[in-house]
């Protein structure tokens, strides 16, 4: 009999977990078909790279073709959302140039993005070495980030993530699909690598 009354109770409890599941995966995911469908790395990813490129406290973006429904909207609004993963301290992003040399060619560690390209280059060092080069589709119902980590002119790691179009950076899907492109384009550590730095523990990468 006690059974009997603690059953409902149970279900009620599950329930309430299912519910809060879906309301917190809906705040992660606006629009529900945020699809991360491709990632490469190459050998010399790593976290130290990424902390290189964040040595100013910031993360030199380019963007090539427009995100957003609405037209003319400046990269620089575009990036106030974005972060770098929380892993490498939830910095900015920024259009600027960063202070070292190497940047007065724009040739230093950055983020490209290009967006909904017509079709993927063959090599991704094409979007750090001539991203304008990458035909483009423009706007329309779905949106396709590709997201790439240069270092110097070869990508050390590159992405596809596919969304809704937003309409402007205060569309939620736009955060949140950005957000998911850059999770996976700098993690913590190179997952196609199975070696560790010495002295470190496996979780802190290399």
């Amino acid at each position: 009999m006690t059974a009997g009354k603690a059953q409902p109770r149970f279900v009620a409890a599950v329930a309430a977990s299912l519910a809060l599941a879906l309301a917190l995966s809906a705040c992660i995911d606006p629009g529900g078909l945020i699809r991360t469908t491709r990632e490469e790395f190459r050998s010399h990813y790593g976290p130290s790279a990424v902390r290189y490129a964040i040595g100013d406290g910031e993360l030199a973006a380019e963007f090539h073709g427009d995100p957003f429904r609405q037209p003319g909207i400046p990269a620089e609004e575009a990036m106030k959302p974005l972060r770098t993963p929380g892993w490498f301290s939830s910095l900015p992003l920024t259009t600027k140039p960063g202070t070292r040399p190497e940047y007065a060619a724009n040739n230093g560690h950055r983020v490209v993005f290009v967006m909904n390209p017509a079709r993927l280059p063959t090599n991704g060092d094409t979007a750090c070495r001539a991203p304008g080069s990458i035909p483009l589709a423009g706007a329309g119902p779905e949106w396709r980030i590709y997201a790439v980590f240069c270092t110097g002119d070869r990508f050390a790691s590159s992405v596809v993530t596919d969304a809704a179009q937003p309409e402007t950076p205060a569309d939620p899907v736009y955060a949140a699909a950005m957000g998911q492109a850059l999770r996976s384009l700098l993690p913590m550590r190179n997952p196609d690598r199975d070696d560790f730095c010495p002295g470190r523990l496996p979780m802190r990468g290399c």
